[in-house]
């Protein structure tokens, strides 16, 4: 005789799309909305949670795996306050949810790809530029130029309690994705951009070097010699004040 096998077992999968939380403060609830997809942008919204609690690090929206896209957002409510803003909206498909999904870490506030972008001696500007954080809300500028010798650091030192740096030189807008500095007469100008988010917490902290014209790092020597494996540029740099180029020198290479 056949002997009968065992089973059938049905495994239940829980399936959906798991949305990661960060309260900007936990004491209020987040409210959650989900719209579909509607050519690639969002369509109407609608509110999927009222009152999720300020400490939730991972929300689970059921739903089943169709290949279709979802646009998700949030904000702060509680305590019979204005709601916040909400968040930008992002997209996803829904998915099989593995076991052990842990949040992961909040995505640092930075001036990402920050760097000098042009100089203009006649007019004594250097520019700096930046890809702009959607949770930026301000940037603080500090300056200072120092002539002769370094004898101190010339950042200004942080509250120990907030990490927040006082009184800024100049504070730029939330869209601001550009700055300039006067060209210095003779020595260097340090300066220090800090971006905070809408809840006045500074993030990762950029420090600008702009040395005179006096100064400035020149190119007196370039050599190209083309190889097995690629083009080699032999480029010979002046550099009267080492100040000037703050210990680092970058290069940026452009092809067609």
């Amino acid at each position: 005789m056949t002997i009968r096998p065992r089973g059938p077992y049905i495994e239940r999968v829980n399936t959906g799309i798991v949305i990661a939380l960060y309260a900007t403060d936990e004491q209020y609830d987040f409210q959650l909305q989900r719209a579909p997809d509607v050519a690639g942008a969002p369509g109407t919204f609608a509110t999927i949670a009222d009152q999720v609690l300020g400490t939730t690090e991972l929300y689970t929206d059921n739903l089943p795996v169709t290949g279709d896209v979802y646009w998700y957002r949030s904000r702060h409510v509680g305590f019979g306050d204005t709601p916040s803003d909400w968040t930008d909206a992002v997209g996803a498909v829904a998915f099989i949810i593995p076991a052990g999904l842990s949040r992961p870490p909040k995505p640092i506030l930075a001036l990402r790809n920050f760097r000098e972008t042009t100089r203009d001696p006649a007019a004594e500007v250097a520019t700096f530029t930046w890809r702009r954080d959607p949770r930026q809300d301000a940037v603080d500028i500090w300056e200072q130029v120092v002539v002769g010798t370094l004898s101190a650091s010339p950042w200004p030192e942080p509250d120990a309690i907030t990490g927040l740096y006082p009184d800024p030189d100049v504070v730029l807008s939330d869209l601001a994705t550009s700055v300039s500095f006067d060209i210095p007469s003779e020595g260097v100008r340090y300066a220090l951009a800090v971006p905070r988010d809408s809840a006045g917490r500074p993030g990762t902290f950029r420090r600008v070097i702009v040395g005179a014209a006096g100064v400035a790092p020149s190119i007196y020597g370039l050599v190209q010699v083309l190889g097995a494996s690629g083009l080699f540029v032999d480029v010979s740099v002046t550099v009267v004040d080492s100040q000037s180029l703050g210990g680092t020198l970058r290069a940026w290479v452009n092809h067609d």
